[in-house]
């Protein structure tokens, strides 16, 4: 696990303290899919999200982290679901919830735009071919 990007100058063991509380509190399951990791394979497909990104002002706390799957980190990007409301992760459960759903939904929404869920058909109607 690399130390965080940035001018972070905090103690890297604060900030380790942090990214375990993430997985821990998120039980190693992407907050966006819902993908948990059950083996040491999979927990190798799970990062530390900045919820609210840094660009849009996110925080560099673990008030601001969240367990995500590399695919959802990389289709969220610089994704603010707060829409500069916030610079961390509210921790009031109906406010938490509302922002992931609409993360989650841009998430979907950038995956569709981009083809994949047809791309994938189509290599799965391929590899059927071959298995005939």
């Amino acid at each position: 696990m690399s130390q965080p990007k940035g001018d972070d100058s905090r103690d890297p063991h604060e900030w380790f303290e942090e990214y375990v509380s993430a997985f821990v509190r998120d039980r190693c399951t992407c907050v966006y899919c819902g993908f948990q990791a059950t083996t040491y394979s999979a927990w190798r497909q799970l990062v530390v999200d900045h919820f609210i990104p840094d660009a849009a002002g996110g925080e560099t706390s673990a008030r601001n982290y969240v367990v995500s799957c590399y695919r959802c980190n990389q289709f969220k990007g610089g994704y603010d679901p707060s829409e500069g409301r916030y610079t961390f992760l509210p921790p009031e459960e109906k406010e938490r919830t509302a922002l992931v759903k609409k993360a989650r939904a841009e998430i979907e929404k950038r995956e569709k735009d981009q083809g994949r869920p047809g791309f994938y058909r189509f290599i799965m109607q391929e590899i059927s071919r071959l298995k005939a």
